[in-house]
């Protein structure tokens, strides 16, 4: 029974699907620091932090880009204000 909770509350929250070295890194995207400023943070390589948010893309079922940072969407033409904003 515990199991099918857990599998409910997977379909539910996306989110529970991600390791705690996932969503951490999934928080530190969301304040807008790059792929190297999370390796810093988290002690880890660049590399490491790259799988890692490869990671969430596929678990969380997103579109991939190229370069997957906040930086990247921050940037992207489609996230840009627009004049009337």
């Amino acid at each position: 029974m515990v199991v099918l909770s857990q599998l409910l509350r997977r379909r539910r929250d996306p989110v529970a699907a991600l390791s705690a070295r996932e969503r951490e890194v999934l928080a530190l995207i969301a304040e807008g620091q790059s792929n190297a400023a999370i390796a810093r943070t988290l002690a880890v390589s660049e590399a490491a932090v790259g799988k890692h948010v490869g990671n969430i893309f596929a678990k969380l079922r997103l579109p991939r880009q190229t370069t997957p940072t906040a930086g990247s969407w921050q940037s992207s033409p489609t996230c840009a204000p627009t004049p009337d904003s």
